[in-house]
């Protein structure tokens, strides 16, 4: 009676392989303007003095620790996705970038990092002329 309260569903605890496999990692949203790609963290609670942020060969890295160091009982909890303690984010950045062109911003909750975008030059076609 108390799971109709709070709408379990035996499927939705039996195949979310992806909120176990990504307990210990902060959502993350990576997108584009027409000069810079950006890429932003939900990390609330950060310890800044914590943080290591570095890109190389288009692979973001993000390593923090969260400043809440204890966390509570478990006990009496329905579900616990909250996220605590360290974590380690790595993505391939999808666009070609300047990497020495990167700023980080942390704000309201969200880490906030972008680079310019590097200017991706087309081969230019050659006209082959017949004699």
């Amino acid at each position: 009676m108390l799971r109709d309260l709070i709408n379990w569903d035996p499927f939705d605890e039996f195949f979310n392989f992806g909120s176990f496999l990504t307990a210990k990692q902060p959502p993350i949203d990576v997108y584009q303007t027409d000069t810079h790609l950006v890429a932003e963290l939900h990390v609330p609670n950060l310890d800044i003095n914590k943080l290591n942020v570095s890109v190389s060969d288009g692979v973001l890295r993000v390593e923090g620790v969260d400043k809440k160091e204890t966390e509570e009982v478990r006990k009496n909890y329905f579900r616990h996705e909250v996220r605590t303690g360290s974590f380690i984010r790595t993505v391939i950045l999808p666009a070609k970038i300047d990497e020495g062109s990167s700023v980080a911003t942390y704000k309201d909750g969200v880490l906030k990092i972008s680079f310019e975008k590097k200017e991706v030059k087309v081969p230019k076609k050659i006209l082959v002329m017949v004699e």
